[in-house]
Order: C-alpha cells, then sequence, then structure tokens
C-alpha cells in the first residue's frame, strides 16, 4: 500500500529492454536506507519490485506492458523520477 506522496526524487541510471522483462537502474537516497530484496517502491506511480541495490542506486524489473502502459517508457537517462516505498 502506498500514501500516494512523494518521498524522494531518483534519477534514472539505465534501462535495459533486451529481456522479457526490461531492468531500470535508478539512483537515489532510498538506495542507501534499508532496502529489501522484493520490496515494493512506487516509481512515478507505478509499483515496482526491487530486484538488486547498492548504497547509491536499485533496480527493478518492468514489463513491456508496463512500459507500454506508463509513462515509464517514455524515460530518457538521467531524468528525475518520483519515488514512494510501500507502507
Amino acid at each position: 500500500m502506498f500514501t500516494g506522496l512523494i518521498q524522494a526524487i531518483g534519477t534514472l541510471r539505465s534501462v535495459n529492454r533486451d529481456s522479457a522483462a526490461g531492468r531500470m537502474l535508478i539512483a537515489s537516497k532510498l538506495a542507501g536506507e534499508d532496502l529489501e530484496l522484493g520490496e515494493s517502491i512506487a516509481v512515478n506511480g507505478a509499483c515496482l519490485t526491487v530486484v538488486s541495490w547498492d548504497a547509491e542506486s536499485f533496480a527493478v524489473d518492468v514489463s513491456p506492458e508496463t512500459l507500454d502502459r506508463t509513462t515509464l517508457g517514455e524515460l530518457r537517462l538521467h531524468q528525475p523520477v518520483n519515488l514512494e516505498r510501500a507502507l
């Protein structure tokens, strides 16, 4: 569940659309916090699952359907994204 309040602004660092599920790497202060594998994070309002992270960024998988039906498919490198952790 999400509150709808933006908790942080991240920056899109990379997008890989070569596989069945695309992967986005997002730089954010949230990455340095206590993230967990499988945690849900809303990226520009779309709920995505954390698949890896380090101190500066985290990665999420994005399905082709999500890329087609949301604004996530229109993002360009280094664009800011709104972030919110699930409750």
